[in-house]
């Protein structure tokens, strides 16, 4: 990782690792992190790469810089351009299924249909703060999620349109 500047780690069962960071690298493991290996999602952009969700082994998600969101059914060593994002501000992506996941921002980005397209959410922060971008996401279910930023916390039971 000398080379890298690590943004994300993800671990799912199975010793299953996943690592995202600076010069468009994703690194896995599959023995604990007790080594790894380097995979590029396209060597001709320096992506810097902010989150990674894993939400099946035959599913894996990635949101670079650059507002593009790339999928791998192979575990990682091939990635996929699936659409283009328009969002600013984001910092995670998260999916609760291999359909349903959301990247929160200046507003909330939703897809039902694994990233092929994107919904914004509506988002109204109260008048009283100043509004930064959200920061983080926790998933608990397709309907429920909570998400926050700078002094603010936000929570969903609908999850459809309004957050």
């Amino acid at each position: 990782f000398s080379q890298e500047y690590i943004t994300d780690i993800n671990f799912i069962p199975n010793f299953n690792g996943f690592i995202t960071g600076t010069n468009s690298a994703v690194y896995k493991t599959n023995n604990q992190g007790a080594s790894w290996t380097r995979t590029v999602i396209d060597s001709s952009i320096n992506y810097v790469i902010h989150s990674i969700s894993v939400p099946s082994l035959s599913k894996l998600n990635l949101f670079p810089n650059g507002g593009t969101f790339h999928s791998s059914s192979d575990t990682g060593f091939i990635w996929n351009f699936i659409s283009t994002v328009n969002i600013s501000g984001f910092r995670e992506i998260e999916f609760v299924n291999d359909s349903v996941g959301f990247i929160p921002g200046f507003r909330m980005a939703k897809t039902i249909d694994g990233g092929a397209t994107w919904n914004n959410q509506t988002f109204t922060p109260p008048s009283s703060i100043v509004f930064d971008a959200l920061a983080g996401i926790f998933t608990i279910s397709t309907t429920t999620l909570y998400s926050g930023g700078t002094a603010e916390f936000y929570r969903t039971y609908n999850s459809d349109d309004t957050i």
